[in-house]
């Protein structure tokens, strides 16, 4: 018993300990954040304190109930699920999305020295990961080994890291309006992450730091009547720029037209390259093809003599698989140009991240038109998708889920499951606001944005990162820890 004792009273610091340790599986380690999550769960069991659990599930009894309603519907859809086991599985790697900010809200105790040592630590800990993170992407990029962006993030999905970043960058703004850190420490962060994520091509992630940007802007510019006039001048200019990027994208491109003498290009190749002309690249393209794109961005006639002068890097740069010089030097001008050729000239989605998209959409509302209010069930999604993807030009490896959370929900749990999750994060943006909780409401538009391009919660690591954040802004008693509404 007195082993047992010493350990209650040490609770909270077991607590903040485990937070720590997930939130760094989270930028890095899925065992670290696994672990953690599962340690935390038993810590609760055998030394929480169920009388403060009971007290917080009533004083949170509103946002607690949604979720479970939803975890409930997810459950449900299993009766009319053919493959149980994917069913279940499903549900399995949501888990975290639905336990996780139950447990946070209900244990955590609301210390606020403590969060924000906390969440400094995050700070430090993405700091050293985006500094290796591009080193050893420049590395890469040096010895030309770098064949996709996405070999940017080492230690996970690119895509995970890069709204973890953005988020990250929404709780060093607050905490340098609040001086709970350096302003000389926080704009070199703001500034790291900015550069970080338009440099890694995310646009996801991308997409959530304009949101941040501007939700923020707007709080700060609009607080004092003389920068009124600052915001409304940005705003303008944003748009002014907007409209005209719109207007470039939406412009057709000039078509890149092929050799004339494709045999004799051959055997130019040949003198160069070990690699087949008439064969493949390092990224499965067709390898003339790619060359000849490559040629056209350089703005260079599709000539013999064109590809005699081609040099040396140039040739690596196509035998990679890129087709043209920024996308081979990782610029996000050369991903623009590549999106832009998808949109008005590849036919073929297979390889093409936009026009894959715009399939998986397509083939989703066919089949929640066909089953709208119920739904395939959670186990028969990915069933359901690959015979409808037969009817469509995708090869096997390219059928994936609709890359939009809200429709694979409505997809597997019908349109009572899309409405409460949708419905879930729309009224809590505007209580955010109401409440003057900004990075309540921050995190709110981040996951409506990021869940419109994303799988968000098909991902352990998504789902947990979901949950975790959750559980750390709805609570009521985190309220006073980061509410305004009495500045």
């Amino acid at each position: 018993m007195v082993g047992r004792d010493w350990i209650k009273e040490r609770r909270e610091n077991v607590y903040f300990i485990l937070l720590g340790v997930f939130l760094t599986g989270l930028a890095c380690s899925k065992f670290l954040m696994s672990a953690s999550f599962i340690v935390y769960a038993l810590f609760f069991l055998l030394y929480g304190d169920y009388g403060l659990f009971r007290e917080r599930l009533i004083s949170n009894k509103k946002w607690i109930s949604v979720l479970l309603i939803l975890f409930l519907i997810h459950g449900v859809s299993l009766c009319w699920t053919e493959d149980l086991h994917a069913g279940w599985n499903a549900i399995r790697v949501r888990l975290s999305f639905f336990a996780l900010p139950i447990l946070i809200a209900t244990t955590l105790i609301w210390d606020k020295d403590r969060i924000v040592k906390v969440f400094k630590f995050l700070l430090l800990l993405l700091t050293v990961l985006m500094v290796l993170n591009g080193i050893r992407f420049l590395y890469l990029l040096n010895g030309q080994k770098a064949l996709d962006i996405r070999q940017l993030s080492w230690f996970g999905s690119h895509i995970r890291f890069g709204i973890l970043l953005v988020f990250s960058l929404a709780l060093c703004l607050h905490f340098a309006m609040n001086n709970l850190i350096a302003k000389r420490l926080a704009w070199p962060y703001i500034l790291l992450v900015t550069v970080y994520v338009i440099f890694s091509q995310t646009f996801s992630a991308i997409g959530c730091l304009l949101i941040t940007f501007g939700y923020f802007g707007a709080v700060l510019l609009l607080l004092k009547q003389k920068t009124r006039l600052l915001f409304i001048s940005v705003l303008i200019a944003g748009m002014v720029f907007s409209s005209f990027l719109m207007r470039d994208f939406l412009s057709p491109t000039e078509v890149c037209g092929s050799f004339e003498n494709a045999q004799k290009a051959s055997l130019i190749w040949k003198g160069k390259s070990r690699f087949d002309f008439n064969g493949k690249d390092r990224k499965g393209q067709a390898l003339q093809r790619t060359c000849e794109r490559y040629l056209c961005s350089l703005g260079r006639s599709l000539s013999l003599s064109s590809l005699e002068t081609l040099e040396s890097d140039a040739v690596k740069d196509i035998e990679n698989g890129f087709t043209d010089y920024y996308s081979a030097r990782g610029n996000i001008i050369g991903r623009y140009f590549e999106l832009k050729y998808e949109f008005h000239v590849a036919k073929d989605p297979n390889g093409h991240s936009l026009l894959q998209r715009f399939t998986y959409w397509e083939t989703a509302l066919k089949l929640i038109k066909q089953n709208p209010f119920w739904g395939v069930g959670m186990g028969d999604i990915d069933r359901s998708l690959k015979k409808a993807y037969e009817k469509t030009a995708l090869l096997p490896e390219y059928q994936k889920r609709p890359h939009n959370m809200f429709l694979t929900t409505w997809l597997g749990c019908g349109l009572l499951g899309f409405c409460c999750l949708f419905g879930f994060i729309l009224w809590h943006i505007f209580q955010g606001m109401y409440q003057k909780h900004r990075l309540k409401t921050v995190f709110m538009l981040i996951l409506l944005f990021s869940m419109m391009l994303e799988d968000s919660l098909e991902t352990q690591t998504g789902a947990s990162f979901t949950g975790l954040f959750l559980g750390l802004m709805l609570s009521k008693e985190a309220l006073t820890i980061w509410s305004l509404k009495n500045d």
